[in-house]
């Protein structure tokens, strides 16, 4: 009965199979056919992320996973469970941070599968959802090290993911202070164009337009260029017309005009990121937005944040992802200078230094 409802369904919705994923899944589920359940549940995941719907997505991808491991053991089913986890970890990260649990779990588990699946396209997937946790537990020499991996491979034998293999090294050379590097590899993906489907929170060209922009160009003394990018950045993020899309990219500029002394538009961004995080569950930019704007209030008279904000806003740091840390230990130390409070902003500078040996983040050490 339930395979008849799946057959049914499928000739009924052939055009539009997306409406109908979950409940497909389900059927062939129910009529004991996990192997066409499968790529059902994770189509539905992937209309679920397209929706900014990343809960639902990571349920769905779960699902998927716990069907797969239902299926004969190989090749075949190592490779798709690769595939599924390195697509849920794009929802893991703009749902919960980059330093989930369960991004971690996930994490582990695909070291495992790289093995598995040798030098190929899937290790390269595997790899860029370890690196995404690295990142966000801080540990930039380790990434850097994942980065270089990936871009091997994405230039021997996954020439598909070439494009990824740029990406991954200029974040890693970026955070780890090498900004001349860095510019190279984002350049290089940026030259690629809008190739590959990708879900919004993962947009290559929107990571590194925002990247060049905020974190890249303004060290080097690139101020025309990162202004540039950061308009190009906002127009992608527009064109992706996706809220995750959009805070990246208000947060960039934000930063970014906050690193030129423009506190006016700064605080027109810091505003615009506030009012998303408050409408959508994005865990990883409210206390971004807080920190800078509660700096450019500071440097403009308006007051600034207690003590007691400013450290809560970085507490959140060591739940959703510790990557960044340093431009939030900075615009903690603009905060209480700006407020006169000397020692604290001095405590704040002994902090940051100390995050950046333990962690390798040197883009702010200067």
């Amino acid at each position: 009965l339930h395979r008849r409802v799946a057959e049914r369904l499928e000739h009924g919705f052939s055009a539009d199979l997306d409406a109908v994923a979950a409940d497909l899944g389900s059927q062939f589920e129910r009529a004991g056919d996990s192997a066409l359940a499968v790529p059902y549940f994770e189509r539905a995941a992937q209309v679920a992320q397209r929706r900014f719907a990343d809960r639902e997505a990571v349920a769905a991808f779960t699902h998927a996973l716990a069907l797969l491991a239902e299926l004969p053991a190989g090749n075949e089913r190592d490779f798709q469970e690769v595939s599924l986890r390195a697509a849920m970890g794009h929802s893991l990260a703009a749902a919960e941070g980059e330093r989930s649990a369960a991004l971690g779990l996930s994490s582990a588990r695909l070291r495992t599968l790289c093995d598995a699946v040798g030098e190929s396209p899937g290790e390269v997937l595997a790899l860029f959802s370890i690196l995404t946790h690295e990142l966000g537990e801080g540990q930039v020499s380790v990434a850097n090290v994942t980065a270089a991996r990936i871009l091997e491979l994405s230039e021997h034998v996954a020439p598909m993911f070439l494009g990824l293999g740029h990406l991954t090294a200029g974040i890693t050379r970026c955070y780890a202070g090498d900004f001349v590097g860095a510019r190279h590899h984002f350049e290089e993906r940026v030259r690629e164009g809008s190739a590959g489907d990708w879900p919004a929170a993962a947009d290559p060209m929107l990571i590194c337009l925002s990247h060049l922009a905020e974190l890249t160009l303004i060290p080097l003394g690139e101020v025309t260029g990162a202004l540039d990018h950061l308009r190009g950045c906002l127009a992608w993020a527009e064109h992706l017309r996706h809220p995750y899309a959009r805070v990246l990219a208000w947060n960039a500029a934000a930063n970014t005009h906050a690193l030129l002394r423009d506190p006016g538009a700064a605080l027109e961004f810091c505003d615009q990121v506030q009012r998303a995080c408050a409408q959508y569950d994005v865990p990883s930019f409210a206390h971004r937005g807080a920190l800078i704007q509660a700096a450019m209030r500071a440097v403009r008279g308006e007051g600034a944040a207690s003590p007691e904000m400013l450290a809560e806003w970085l507490a959140v740091y060591e739940k959703t992802g510790l990557i960044g840390k340093s431009v939030g230990f900075l615009a903690a130390v603009q905060t209480a200078a700006a407020g006169g409070r000397v020692e604290e902003a001095f405590g704040y500078v002994h902090d940051a230094l100390r995050f950046v040996q333990t962690s390798g983040e040197r883009m702010r050490e200067a």
